[in-house]
């Protein structure tokens, strides 16, 4: 399903949106509980106003201290903001395999609908904005704005024409790149980069219709079609039309599969989602079990025993044998050590976000671990 904005709207989206890369600090983005507009349904994370640096770990620490599923959908609401910054929180949405969701003209229902702003001038994801829309696994909304990432006239004030040439240029490829990495079409890369800061470009829905952007993004898809049985449009319009007997069942049999499928999806998507919230407390879990590690040596003939034929293991004694079961039996303890640090990690992140009051954000004494944001590209 394509979401496309009025012409009306499109038109209203022409404002100026000049939030590019700034040199200071501004007030920095509220990010909080999402819930939906009967005030009440838990919907995701809400990322409001202009971006700036720390707003990563901000919302870092709110994914650590309610969970995956409280952070599963990221609703951007924002004019735009430093773009270092959201490069890094689209990094961040990407490793741990979150959605997100830009403003958009057709009210979904529940998780998806749209969360109401505070301001509602920011009713849009333009500039900075589009760079954290574009981290998403799967991404939803069509009031998107895109222009060229530039400096603040104050970053530049100190520069030569020369010198600021060559940082625009640098920047630029920057983010073209990062585009590229988070498999953003080259068609909105070149609308992003041929568009001055002054301006900016309103995404249509003939764009959305032409270059598909909200959907799965692709290395995503193809990791859910090896788990998935999905039906194509082309055999759904084939089907379509057919208007013979045979071909009307055919056509309820590929609509059941299609539900099947997008079903499917959901489910892959959150095992996703769950394995990268496993991955993420390993070094947690790593620290809270590291008495029961197995040491270098003991690894080591672990390895040499899997090396070892089997009619050979069969030949070693009573002595090596209970050698191998005691290293298996820390093996099995340092799991279940593991396992129960990971529950208990994750009830408590359930409970915390469960019992939260509408629009809570993070807690003051709730800090992210830092150590999360370090070679995001690498863990994408």
């Amino acid at each position: 399903m394509k979401y496309i904005a009025t012409v009306t709207t499109i038109c209203l989206l022409m404002v100026v949106f000049i939030f590019g890369l700034t040199a200071g600090v501004g007030s920095a983005a509220t990010i909080e509980l999402a819930r939906g507009r009967d005030g009440k349904a838990l919907v995701g994370l809400k990322v409001e106003g202009e971006i700036v640096p720390g707003d990563a770990i901000k919302l870092l620490g709110m994914y650590q201290y309610y969970g995956n599923g409280a952070a599963s959908t990221i609703f951007l609401l924002s004019k735009g903001g430093d773009v270092e910054e959201a490069m890094t929180m689209g990094r961040l949405i990407r490793t741990l395999r979150l959605e997100t969701v830009a403003p958009s003209d057709i009210q979904l229902p529940v998780p998806m609908g749209v969360v109401t702003p505070a301001n509602k001038d920011n009713f849009i994801c333009a500039s900075a904005c589009f760079l954290i829309y574009s981290g998403g696994v799967s991404r939803i909304g069509d009031f998107l704005v895109l222009h060229r990432p530039f400096f603040s006239k104050n970053a530049a004030r100190n520069m030569s024409d020369v010198e600021q040439a060559a940082a625009q240029k640098q920047l630029m490829a920057k983010v073209r790149y990062y585009l590229q990495t988070m498999e953003v079409d080259h068609y909105y890369i070149d609308k992003l980069m041929s568009t001055n800061s002054q301006d900016g470009y309103a995404v249509t829905g003939n764009d959305l219709v032409a270059h598909p952007l909200d959907i799965i993004v692709p290395s995503i898809e193809e990791i859910i079609l090896t788990k998935c049985d999905i039906v194509t449009t082309r055999q759904m319009d084939e089907a379509r039309k057919d208007t013979t007997l045979e071909g009307r069942d055919k056509w309820t049999k590929l609509s059941e599969q299609w539900v099947a499928g997008m079903n499917c999806k959901e489910k892959q998507l959150d095992s996703l989602r769950a394995a990268a919230w496993d991955r993420e407390h390993s070094h947690v879990l790593a620290e809270k079990c590291k008495s029961l590690g197995l040491g270098p040596q003991e690894s080591q003939t672990l390895i040499d025993w899997f090396k070892t034929p089997q009619d050979a293991r069969a030949k070693s004694t009573i002595e090596e044998q209970q050698v191998i079961l005691q290293i298996f039996s820390k093996q099995d303890a340092l799991k279940n050590c593991q396992a129960d640090a990971l529950l208990d990690l994750s009830l408590t992140a359930i409970t915390r976000w469960r019992n939260a009051p509408p629009g809570a954000s993070l807690p003051p004494d709730a800090g992210a671990n830092p150590f999360e944001l370090i070679e995001l590209e690498q863990r994408q």
